[in-house]
């Protein structure tokens, strides 16, 4: 879920997210809430233009289902442990200042066992 606290309008961000090699047949989908707008819908790494209006009610939601692959090795080598991805959202070059850019990227982990 992206969102938009401002002070300024978010116009062409752009959403990404490229999948661990353990990880195939992606596709994803975007649900936008208030004046925010997106991509419905994709197949492969997430690379989106989105617009996000400041303010509360104003939000993107991307949702993605991948294959795990079979021989997957997680953190512990061993088809054990942890599975990370990284989503990350990126103004467009030369728009206005990000006040809170430690903010712009969020890591699912998830469990292999």
């Amino acid at each position: 879920v992206a969102t938009n606290a401002g002070p300024s309008n978010a116009t062409g961000a752009t959403v990404t997210d490229t999948f661990a090699a353990e990880l195939a047949n992606c596709s994803w989908t975007c649900a936008a809430t208030g004046s925010a707008s997106c991509p419905a819908a994709g197949v492969g790494a997430v690379n989106a233009a989105v617009d996000i209006a400041a303010g509360g009610g104003n939000a993107v939601t991307f949702s993605v289902g991948c294959d795990i692959a079979p021989d997957a090795r997680g953190t512990n080598g061993n088809g054990s442990g942890t599975l990370a991805n990284t989503a990350a959202i990126a103004k467009e070059p030369g728009t206005v200042n990000d006040p809170a850019p430690g903010n712009n990227s969020s890591t699912n982990n998830c469990t292999l066992d």
